[in-house]
């Protein structure tokens, strides 16, 4: 009965369609390659273009090579692209898209000034149906971009203070939309699972005097291409009038990391055939049980960082950011090793990252591109709640209907009131209701997440620092402590009392080696101080042992709901001058991790993972050693499985001892272990290890006996 009122429905709708106007809605990509000229006037357009460009992409792209784009001596100079397109028809409307480019742009065609538009990391739209030549004619296009040093001091830079190079360009997608005259300019779809719907705002553009019209709403399976349902609403015919309806959808599909389910709604205005894709799933903060909510389901956010800014800057980066197979490879690795949230770190990614983001399932914590930390007020002092309200409300539209986009973050590690209130004036735009972060700001509402970033290690970057008797790995890992380095500490409630947010970790570490195995700015001291002289040893090992057991730490404590690992994908700067960070590949073009990294890391951050809770550098002075050991269930299902204890050097087993365990879903078990110490004295390894889905999960001390 069912598939027949869905046949009937797809009935209905085709007769709409074929009783209206024909809806036209063609895009045509401005990709590709375009000419480049670099001068010094921010008005006078170039006679002569050298070099040619590829978009999107950088400036230090084109050919031939343009010497030292985004450093200071490039602070006066001016990027003016230049594109030639032949349109093979005629429509009412036509706008250019241009969908992320910095330093702001200002936009010629066919020698007229259409416009201008200066947010570098917000979408762009140019109607531009009046300034076209005729049909089958070539139409010239010209784009100028400024430079990040004579960047407006009202609007996001993209300040990082580990970047050395802010690069300019067009880096996200250049399109013409040719549609008809009445047309939709933006539609924000809300997922409501309780009521099995979903809830459409619809914006509509003109051009020319409308009548009353018959909008058409339908709801398709994307992959499957099945009708769910269809619904029309008329159109008032008056401008900035918005088109509200609700949808139902009876057997809904929901959306997941584990399942990253898309529909698509269409809308049909009788001249515009407009498609969004969709997911049907919701997203929040739970005071109460101090865990994120998916689909009403806790869910523990373990991931990464893309530092993709900072990888702009990469010698290494070539065109890799704008590869869609090389970004699907990536978000394919991230998922192998467990990581399914991935925060985009200091600003927006292109616009297809999303799109990749959700059919693969991953989670986005989307943080737009500020960092000040306590200098806001001198490094950009005349940037106001009032300039972001204008840049978050751009940027919330071109990404409202993304299902992988979980909480908007509105800059990182900043200290400013003007961040709180931007947010709390753009945040019920949102028919979502997105959770908002607000960095090292207070948290603008109560059911907003805080981020910290719990760097143990930053204390022990110093060159000359006291290092604890009992040594540091005890020291900072045998107390059981909450996330901190958070707003609680850097912008505290008057009060005194600590906010009562739920809190998660998006960056943790301070361990970072480069690909070629050389330390960082910011690591040179740590590991001298964690493990003595180790000018011989393997730092790549080093990393990843303790990578490890930072992970496991602060997931055994199960006060927070997530751990993010900082960062997947960054620069590797170990020439002049040196970077502070780094990522964990060894070739970054083939997406290759360092094996110790993938070996040790991976898994702590297994779906059910363990952590021997054993922080000492010595074994029991008995005849043995109880060993405390936590699991942590992350799954939707209970687990019952044999886990092993062994004693080891060099791979032989000196002692074990088995049991069975059971760890309920979303939960976690602990308990003790006990295992006669070895006669003969010396270093060795203790491993706890299970097997989970054909792979071993394990966690290892080395201990002296």
């Amino acid at each position: 009965m069912k598939s027949k009122v869905i046949y009937f429905q797809l009935f209905i709708y085709l007769i709409a369609i074929s009783c209206s106007e024909k809806p036209v809605r063609k895009i045509t990509s401005l990709n590709g390659e375009w000419q480049l000229e670099v001068n010094q006037s921010a008005e006078k357009v170039p006679s002569i273009f050298s070099s040619k460009i590829i978009v999107p992409g950088l400036v230090d792209m084109a050919v031939p090579k343009i010497e030292k784009p985004g450093t200071k001596s490039d602070s006066s100079n001016y990027y003016w692209y230049k594109k030639e397109f032949i349109l093979d028809n005629s429509t009412e409307t036509a706008l250019l898209v241009i969908h992320k480019a910095k330093y702001g742009k200002q936009i010629w065609l066919n020698g007229s000034l259409v416009g201008e538009h200066w947010p570098s990391f917000t979408r762009s739209e140019f109607n531009i149906a009046s300034f076209l030549n005729k049909k089958g004619e070539a139409n010239e296009l010209i784009i100028r971009l400024g430079n990040y040093f004579n960047y407006p001091d009202t609007l996001v830079n993209g300040h990082d203070f580990e970047k050395a190079r802010f690069i300019p360009g067009i880096f996200d997608d250049v399109e013409i939309i040719q549609t008809g005259a009445l047309y939709v300019s933006n539609t924000q779809i809300s997922p409501d699972l309780k009521n099995k719907s979903i809830h459409i705002s619809a914006e509509l553009g003109f051009n020319s005097k409308i009548s009353e019209k018959e909008i058409e709403f339908s709801v398709i399976e994307k992959n499957s291409r099945t009708l769910v349902n269809s619904k029309s609403a008329k159109f008032s015919g008056i401008k900035n009038d918005k088109i509200n309806i609700t949808i139902p959808i009876d057997s809904v599909h929901e959306w997941s990391h584990l399942d990253p389910f898309l529909y698509e709604l269409e809308i049909n205005t009788g001249s515009d055939l407009y498609t969004t894709s969709f997911g049907m799933r919701s997203f929040r903060f739970d005071k109460t049980l101090r865990k994120a909510m998916l689909n009403e389901k806790p869910i523990a956010l373990h991931g990464t960082n893309v530092a993709l800014y900072r990888f702009f800057e990469d010698d290494l980066r070539s065109d890799l950011p704008w590869n869609k197979e090389w970004v699907r490879s990536l978000f394919q690795k991230f998922k192998e090793l467990n990581w399914y949230t991935v925060r985009f770190h200091v600003g927006p990614a292109p616009d297809f990252w999303y799109d990749l983001a959700d059919e693969m399932g991953i989670l986005i914590q989307d943080e737009y591109a500020i960092w000040y930390s306590k200098g806001m007020s001198t490094i950009r002092p005349n940037l106001k709640a009032k300039h972001l309200i204008s840049e978050y409300n751009e940027w919330m539209r071109s990404r409202w209907n993304h299902p992988s986009i979980i909480i908007w973050d509105a800059q990182n590690e900043t200290v400013t009131p003007e961040t709180g209130i931007a947010i709390n004036q753009v945040r019920n735009l949102d028919m979502s209701d997105r959770p908002w972060d607000n960095g090292w700001s207070k948290p603008a509402s109560a059911t907003d997440p805080i981020e910290a970033h719990p760097y143990l290690l930053y204390d022990y970057a110093k060159k000359n620092v006291k290092i604890p008797k009992n040594g540091l790995i005890e020291h900072l890992f045998g107390t059981q402590r909450k996330p901190y380095n958070d707003p609680g500490i850097h912008d505290p409630q008057a009060n005194g009392k600590d906010f009562e947010n739920v809190r998660f970790i998006n960056e943790y570490g301070w361990l970072w080696v480069n690909r070629n195995g050389t330390l960082t700015t910011l690591s040179d001291n740590v590991y001298n101080h964690l493990y003595g002289d180790v000018i011989e040893k393997n730092y790549f090992y080093l990393y990843a042992r303790t990578e490890a057991m930072l992970t496991e730490y602060w997931r055994k404590q199960n006060n927070n709901t997530g751990i993010m690992h900082f960062s997947a994908l960054s620069y590797s700067r170990p020439e002049e001058p040196r970077g502070q960070t780094s990522d964990n590949f060894i070739d970054v073009e083939n997406q290759i991790f360092e094996p110790n990294f993938l070996k040790y890391v991976k898994p702590a951050f297994a779906p059910i993972g363990i952590c021997l809770d054993y922080w000492k550098k010595t074994g029991s002075k008995k005849s043995e050693t109880s060993y405390p050991i936590v699991m942590t269930n992350d799954t939707y299902e209970n687990w019952t499985g044999v886990v092993a204890l062994k004693i080891l050097k060099e791979d032989k087993v000196y002692s074990e001892f088995s049991k069975i365990v059971n760890v309920e879903a979303m939960n976690q078990s602990s308990f003790n272990i006990d295992l006669p110490n070895p006669k003969k004295k010396g270093l060795y390894t203790v491993a706890v290890e299970f097997e989970y889905k054909g792979e071993t999960v394990f966690s290892i001390r080395d201990i002296s006996f």
